[in-house]
């Protein structure tokens, strides 16, 4: 009888190795910002990295079609140091940005971030943020 022997980390099927390149691509999908040359401070990154593992093992399907608050946040801050944000992009800033707050246990959220509820013009345009940063981060790959 003989024995096969598997290193330590290995995965053993195809649904193993599918999972192991999801967690990497959790933390290695680039960040999107919005074009201007601005950076997203490395704490946001560190988030950004740990909510999409935590995303990924919420629900996988999630993870590869749409980004976390936290990206949109990210996306919609370094816009928004390019030029003004229309009414719809500001509010749907502030949802992720608070959405984002309250992930990272933020105790106190500023009162003008208190959007609790997106309208339905504002919920399409949040969604297709969303998918649309994750097809860009899987571009790029």
């Amino acid at each position: 009888m003989q024995v096969q022997r598997k290193f330590f980390n290995e995965p053993e099927t195809v649904a193993d190795k599918l999972r192991e390149k999801h967690a990497t691509d959790a933390v290695t999908l680039p960040v999107i910002v919005h074009p201007g040359g601005w950076d997203v401070p490395k704490d946001l990154i560190e988030h950004i990295q740990a909510m999409r593992l935590k995303q990924l093992q919420e629900d996988p399907d999630d993870f590869l079609t749409q980004a976390v608050d936290a990206e949109v946040a990210a996306y919609l801050m370094t816009a928004s140091l390019e030029a003004p944000l229309t009414h719809e992009a500001a509010q749907v800033y502030l949802y992720a940005a608070r959405r984002y707050f309250i992930e990272v246990g933020m105790k106190e959220i500023p009162a003008f971030m208190n959007i609790e509820n997106l309208s339905r013009c504002e919920e399409s345009a949040y969604d297709r943020l969303k998918r649309w940063i994750r097809k860009q981060q899987f571009r790029k790959e």
